[in-house]
């Protein structure tokens, strides 16, 4: 999956940043639209009573709704009944909700959301109906931890538990159960053409000149500090409106991440002539290889699912400055 650092600070406005960090490097999520997330859903009847843990809450609060036969529940309300904070950014159209070791970002009409620092799928697009926004049940219990215990429509009793399952494996793979896996996609790495000498500062470029549909990609490039220095890293194909980036680089410990994700839906996506490139410096002459160990390329497509990745090697000769 793609992963990304976990900065959450104490303050409303600096967690509210974090969130954002995730779901956006996540990112950052594509905002899509469906068919489900309009007003007018029907209703599930108003006599219905939602428990959590045994304990009856407010009908006025949990009026579930029915989407082709799912029960969905209104997010803010049971978000805070199990103590998270649950917030609407406006400008971005998206709610997060922190708490609990939870952070979590989703936009309305969007199957993908951040749990952490996952990218997951829910089954049923979340709803926007009269200002609020509905989940289904797979929502409930995978990034909220309440669970579905029991319940009769017809008697007009739903029971939930919380606390019953552990937070998702960041190390589990793909997000569609039973899907094939896709085709190997070949990033380029491309070195300097010319020779590179002690103390110079040269471009490494990373391309998918012939990848279509990657939505979302990060990259992290492991160095030894005391050999390659790490100035920049941009991607002078990144379109502000549509798109956000995040980068990190720190030369001290040798670790450089990117990550740049779709914003706004698409239905194609064509292929991307820069995903990175890399401003350094190096300090000593011999031979530098690059390959898989250095570069850690991982890219999602617009259902989010893994894109599986080949790097070919590259090997950098450094001559000595004259």
């Amino acid at each position: 999956m793609i992963i990304f650092r976990e900065i959450f600070h104490k303050s409303t406005t600096n967690m509210r940043q974090a969130v954002i960090y995730c779901a956006a490097g996540l990112l950052l999520l594509y905002l899509s639209f469906s068919p489900f997330a309009v007003e007018g859903a029907p209703t599930v009847s108003p006599q219905t009573q939602i428990y959590l843990d045994g304990v009856a809450l407010p009908p006025q609060e949990l009026e579930p709704v029915l989407v082709q036969g799912e029960i969905m529940l209104p997010l803010r309300a049971m978000g805070e009944r199990v103590g998270l904070i649950v917030q609407w950014e406006h400008k971005l159209k998206m709610v997060t909700l922190h708490g609990k070791g939870r952070n979590i970002a989703l936009y309305p009409g969007n199957p993908l959301y951040a749990l952490n620092d996952l990218i997951l799928r829910t089954n049923y697009l979340p709803l926007l109906k009269g200002g609020r926004t509905f989940v289904g049940l797979d929502f409930l219990k995978e990034a909220m931890d309440i669970t579905l215990h029991s319940g009769d429509l017809q008697k007009g009793a739903l029971y939930f538990e919380r606390g019953k399952i552990s937070l998702p494996d960041r190390d589990r793979e793909g997000l569609p159960n039973g899907e094939r896996e896709l085709p190997l996609n070949f990033v380029e790495l491309l070195l300097p053409e010319g020779k590179v000498k002690t103390g110079d500062w040269f471009d490494i470029q990373l391309a998918a000149p012939f990848v279509e549909g990657i939505f979302a990609y990060e990259i992290t490039f492991a160095y030894d500090p005391a050999i390659i220095q790490l100035i920049d890293v941009r991607n002078p194909d990144y379109w502000p409106l549509r798109e956000h980036q995040l980068k990190e680089i720190d030369n001290e410990e040798g670790m450089m991440r990117y990550t740049l994700t779709t914003l706004g839906y698409r239905e194609t996506l064509p292929p991307r002539d820069n995903l990175a490139i890399l401003e350094v410096v190096v300090f000593e002459e011999g031979f530098i290889t690059f390959n898989d160990d250095t570069f850690t390329v991982q890219l999602l497509d617009n259902r989010g699912r893994n894109m599986s990745v080949g790097l070919e090697e590259r090997i950098l000769t450094v001559e000595p400055k004259t």
